[in-house]
């Protein structure tokens, strides 16, 4: 788990240890009792602390408009449902996975060798908003003008990079040694090189 923000999180039982544990000395559910989707979903109190923490940083910082949250790999749609849940007025959230499904707004692959960027997620979130984007050149003068925070969520592929794939997948110095590996590896390179060159902070 990465992140740009100083997220202060409550630590994961059992350490402390959760009241399941204290009460019944055992967890209702494992993770073999969980649907796919659940599986491959972030919790809730997780995406609020995200959002909560982006939002208190930008505002800090900058005169917002409009907070935009840019779900690069929406997959079961967790992170959008959890902040459309949420129902704040000027907060606005845009879903993004190869496929279409869980209402996703784009179906737009991020491969190294796609036509497609970071910013042109951005670009056609933007649009759906309203904004006349054909009035600026490039994004970052775009949102600064428009006054809107941009937060980029990505859940990278786990298929070559969880404890279930890496023995597949990778050497043990984690280096590629599958196609697919290689093709994860150099979509995050070309995605980090993206992400340095558009973050305001």
């Amino acid at each position: 788990f990465i992140s740009t923000l100083k997220l202060r999180l409550a630590p994961s039982c059992p350490n402390p240890v959760c009241s399941h544990l204290k009460q019944a000395r055992a967890h209702p559910r494992s993770v073999a009792d969980l649907t796919s989707a659940e599986k491959n979903s972030l919790p809730t109190p997780l995406v609020d602390a995200i959002l909560d923490t982006w939002m208190a940083e930008a505002s800090a910082r900058y005169t917002i408009r409009t907070y935009v949250v840019v779900d690069v790999f929406a997959g079961f749609g967790s992170v959008s449902a959890a902040i459309r849940q949420r129902q704040l007025p000027n907060v606005r959230v845009f879903g993004n996975d190869i496929v279409a499904r869980n209402g996703g707004d784009l179906s737009l692959d991020m491969a190294a060798d796609s036509p497609f960027s970071l910013a042109s997620l951005v670009w056609l979130a933007c649009a759906k908003m309203g904004v006349k984007i054909d009035d600026y050149t490039d994004v970052v003068a775009m949102l600064e003008e428009e006054q809107i925070a941009l937060l980029f969520h990505l859940s990278t592929p786990c298929t070559t990079y969880s404890t279930n794939g890496i023995g597949h997948h990778r050497h043990a110095d984690r280096s590629p040694k599958t196609p697919l590996a290689r093709a994860h590896d150099a979509m995050n390179t070309r995605l980090v090189d993206e992400l340095e060159r558009l973050a305001l902070w």
